[in-house]
């Protein structure tokens, strides 16, 4: 219900429905239960999704350590969690400009893909994810070399892994045409982002959400 009334605009509704199933089930299961750490999460995306990053990152934190405590540091709920904790921090360092923040996330997705890579593997789906939000680290923090080598590793990855979906090569493709851009690579950036795009078009369409 929670992310029904986020994806039609209802954003203050969902953060005060989030706050009751919250507060309930603490009072009811306590702050320890599952459920409960499930429900602080959803309410940790709808106030992330407002920009609140302070209160993403406070609930986020809860839900990555219990996740780590319960499940282990490698289960794919606790990668994913701290995926979304790293890129809390980093929407924060954007948005308010704390380079401290910007190094908290480069930290944080260091140590999952160095897990996702290591227990999961690079053929796994969420593998490329963590890749390319580390890059995205990268860049935020200042190093674009860094980001555009670590892509360039991504692509040739999923170029061995044809069960990949084809949009992740795509998006993968374009987040690099955009590294070069800030490097001053600008012949670089152009000539991958009009054949990423031309790609698009042709084999998700136009109408596609990464074509747009």
């Amino acid at each position: 219900m929670i992310g029904q009334l986020w994806m039609v605009g209802e954003h203050t509704q969902a953060i005060n429905l989030g706050r009751t199933v919250l507060e309930d089930h603490e009072r009811l299961l306590g702050a320890d239960d599952e459920d409960t750490i499930d429900a602080a999460a959803g309410l940790a995306l709808a106030y992330g999704g407002q920009r609140r990053h302070d209160e993403a990152i406070a609930l986020n934190t809860k839900v990555v350590t219990w996740r780590e405590e319960h499940l282990g540091d490698t289960h794919p709920e606790t990668l994913n969690a701290r995926n979304i904790l790293a890129n809390n921090y980093l929407e924060s360092s954007n948005d308010y400009g704390l380079p401290d923040r910007a190094s908290t996330a480069v930290a944080l997705h260091e140590h999952n893909l160095g897990e996702y890579l290591r227990v999961l593997g690079e053929t796994h789906r969420g593998t490329p994810y963590s890749w390319r939000s580390l890059c995205m680290a990268y860049a935020a923090a200042g190093r674009h070399h860094d980001a555009a080598a670590l892509l360039e590793i991504l692509a040739a990855a999923l170029d061995r892994n044809p069960n990949q979906p084809r949009f992740q090569r795509l998006f993968t493709d374009s987040v690099l045409a955009e590294t070069y851009w800030s490097l001053g690579r600008r012949d670089d950036a152009l000539s991958l982002l009009d054949r990423t795009t031309a790609q698009m078009v042709s084999e998700l369409g136009s109408t596609h959400p990464f074509t747009l």
